[in-house]
């Protein structure tokens, strides 16, 4: 009877051939700030900011109605 064999099996030997290495640091590309700014940009021409506004001001005025 024969095993089955591993569509992975060829990577997990070449995996075990390389020797064992300790990454000490690495390079990345900081993108929060461009991030931020398409996010920015996306809530701002949705029209998300100005339901947030009208949501802020109603929420203000119920309170001030409903603080005795």
């Amino acid at each position: 009877m024969v095993a089955p064999t591993s569509p992975y099996l060829p990577l997990v030997a070449k995996i075990e051939l390389h020797q064992q290495q300790i990454i000490v640091a690495q390079q990345f590309k900081d993108t929060l700030g461009s991030d931020f700014a398409k996010s920015w940009n996306n809530f701002v021409d949705s029209g998300q900011v100005w339901a947030l506004m009208i949501g802020l001001a109603l929420g203000w005025i119920a309170g001030k109605l409903l603080n005795f």
